[in-house]
C-alpha cells in the first residue's frame, strides 16, 4: 500500500495530520496553556466522611473563618441513640408519675371512706346543709366530708389517668402542670401534717425529671 504522506484516520479540524506531525494544544490568550478542571475527590481513596470533611475545609468563606462542618454519620448516630434514650426515660417516669399518684388518690379515698362510714347517710339526707356562720366551727360530718368528696383525691384520680394516657401516647406533659402540681405538693407537705402530701413529693420529683430530660433533647 502506497503512503501519501498522510495519516488516514487522523485529523484535526478537518485537515489531515502528516506522519510525525502533533496537534498543538489549544492555548488561551496570553499564551498560557489552559488546564483542564479537575476533581480531587474524584479518586478519593478515603471513607465518605473524610471526603465531605475535606469538602468542608475546602467551602470557606472569603473572611478565612472555616464552614461550619456538618456531624458525621457517625455523630448523627450518636446524637440519634441518646435522644431515643432520654425520650424513653423520659416516657417511663411520667408514665410511673401518674401511676403513683393514681395510687396515692386511691388509698386517700379507700381510707376516709372508710372512717366516713357513720356520716354518709347523714350527707344525703341534709345534714350539711346548716345555716351557720362561716367563721362557726365544723361538724364531724362536715370534717369528714371535706377529707373525702370535698377533697382533691378525685381530681387527683383523674389527673393521674390523664398523666399515665399521655405517657403512653407518647405525649408530653405540659411544662407549667408540672412545675405546678409540684409546688402545690411541696408547699402542701410543709404546711400540713401528718398527711398523703410526702407521698405526693416521689411522683412531682419523677414529672420534673422527665421535664429536665425533654428539655434536653
Amino acid at each position: 500500500m502506497e503512503q501519501t504522506g498522510e495519516l488516514t484516520g487522523h485529523r484535526h479540524g478537518g485537515k489531515p495530520l502528516e506522519r510525525g506531525h502533533t496537534p498543538a494544544r489549544d492555548k488561551p490568550r496570553g499564551g498560557v496553556l489552559a488546564a483542564k478542571p479537575t476533581c480531587p475527590h474524584r479518586h478519593f481513596s478515603g471513607s465518605e466522611a473524610d471526603a465531605r470533611s475535606w469538602r468542608d475545609q475546602r467551602d470557606s468563606r472569603e473572611d478565612g473563618q472555616p464552614v461550619a462542618r456538618s456531624p458525621s454519620p457517625v455523630q448523627h448516630s450518636t446524637m440519634g441513640i441518646a435522644t431515643v434514650r432520654s425520650v424513653s426515660s423520659a416516657r417511663t417516669l411520667t408514665l410511673w408519675a401518674g401511676r403513683l399518684i393514681i395510687a396515692v388518690s386511691l388509698m386517700h379515698i379507700v381510707f376516709f371512706a372508710i372512717r366516713s362510714l357513720d356520716h354518709l347517710p347523714g350527707w344525703f339526707t341534709g345534714d350539711l346543709w346548716a345555716n351557720e356562720p362561716f367563721d362557726a366551727p365544723i361538724s364531724q360530718s362536715q370534717a369528714h366530708f371535706w377529707t373525702l368528696l370535698g377533697s382533691f383525691a378525685v381530681p387527683l384520680l383523674l389527673l393521674g389517668a390523664v398523666i399515665v394516657r399521655s405517657a403512653k401516647e407518647g405525649r408530653p406533659l405540659l411544662a407549667y402542670l408540672t412545675w405546678t402540681i409540684s409546688a402545690w405538693v411541696l408547699v402542701c407537705a410543709l404546711v400540713l401534717e401528718p398527711a398523703g402530701f410526702p407521698f405526693l413529693l416521689v411522683p412531682a420529683g419523677m414529672l420534673i425529671a422527665a421535664e429536665v430530660l425533654r428539655k434536653r433533647t
